[in-house]
């Protein structure tokens, strides 16, 4: 009972930035010059507002794995609603700026549980907008270790390394180790 007040409250707190990002939106109605630094800003605020939901939905997912005081099944379908929440608001910024690779990182993300494939398209286009932004390489990179392609995922932790040393490429190559170890 503790630990899911302590989830609600995490969700709360984080729901309240969903808000602040959505009422900067607002301002930004106001400017109608079109140039480019108006969409960047309306892009970068549109994908705030969508990684801020998809933060709501890892902490629900959070919740979902270490509660049962709450019903499963009502939970599950809540944290599937956020994360499907999160990528139309990806899918909104990505229409907005089609070239803001932080917005197809995140619409990875949020589909990933749901279409793999997709996700994993996602990421890559990421990598394709911009070539040196990690987490496109490290996402890949799990998703190939949760489907068991090693070789695939080894292969992209090598890209990672060209791009940048990040803790998530090092988390990915102990879990590639944990699960060769389990197939032994």
């Amino acid at each position: 009972q503790e630990m899911e007040s302590c989830f609600r409250k995490q969700l709360d707190f984080v729901s309240r930035g969903e808000d602040a990002y959505r009422s900067s939106l607002q301002t930004q109605k106001y400017l109608v010059s079109g140039d480019e630094e108006e969409i960047a800003i309306k892009s970068y605020i549109l994908c705030d507002i969508a990684s801020n939901i998809l933060l709501q939905a890892q902490v629900l997912s959070s919740l979902l794995l270490n509660s049962d005081s709450f019903s499963e099944r009502s939970r599950a379908q809540e944290v599937s609603d956020k994360y499907n929440l999160a990528a139309e608001a990806f899918c909104q910024a990505i229409k907005f700026n089609s070239i803001d690779a932080a917005s197809w990182c995140g619409l990875g993300c949020s589909i990933l549980e749901k279409d793999p494939l997709l996700a994993q398209h996602a990421f890559c286009r990421c990598a394709q907008i911009d070539s040196i932004f990690p987490d496109a390489y490290a996402n890949v990179g799990f998703l190939y270790t949760s489907k068991l392609a090693f070789s695939a995922s080894r292969s992209t932790m090598e890209a990672l390394t060209q791009v940048a040393d990040t803790p998530m490429m090092w988390m990915n190559c102990a879990f590639i180790l944990e699960r060769e170890a389990e197939r032994c």
